[in-house]
């Protein structure tokens, strides 16, 4: 494309063509350069998708989880309850939701989001071990036991799951 438009350049604007195809190439650099901006930071990348697209779901999801990434639970809380409105039952934004409320302190709502997460996706160890840990939190030793327990049986090459199962079992 760049040959092309530099011999039609050339050929119908002999004096002048490069001179234009220089400038139109510092001009789409710049716009490029501008345009890189937005996906530098990925909070401000998915807040413009939902300026531009208010009813997207997907978005909205990612964007709750930048926002518990970016350590901004409140934001991240209100949109993923929005994402759960317009789609409801996406097992990974009800786990992400989940871990929202744990980060909030609400562990009974939590547990019931990772519970309908699981449900929808009962082979994802992720799941059982954050129920697991919501249902400890939440003060019900036994049947979080019962959960990291599935969690090591899913994955039992994550060490991650067998020192929850063991913390849980240590308290």
């Amino acid at each position: 494309v760049t040959v092309l438009a530099a011999a039609a350049a050339r050929r119908f604007f002999p004096r002048g063509g490069i001179a234009l195809l220089l400038i139109a190439a510092v001009a789409c650099g710049g716009l490029t350069w501008r345009r890189n901006l937005d996906y530098a930071d990925q909070v401000a990348m998915y807040e413009g998708i939902i300026r531009e697209r208010p009813n997207n779901a997907r978005g909205m999801a990612l964007l709750g989880d930048y926002y518990l990434r970016a350590r901004r639970p409140d934001d991240a809380l209100r949109m993923l309850e929005r994402s759960l409105a317009l789609e409801p039952g996406v097992p990974q934004v009800l786990n992400n939701l989940g871990l929202v409320q744990l980060e909030l302190g609400r562990p009974g709502p939590a547990v019931e989001n990772f519970r309908k997460a699981r449900t929808l996706r009962p082979l994802d160890p992720a799941f059982s071990a954050n129920l697991g840990q919501a249902l400890f939190l939440a003060g019900r030793t036994d049947e979080a036991l019962v959960e990291l327990a599935t969690a090591i049986q899913l994955a039992p090459a994550d060490t991650s799951h067998q020192v929850n199962f063991a913390s849980a079992l240590a308290q």
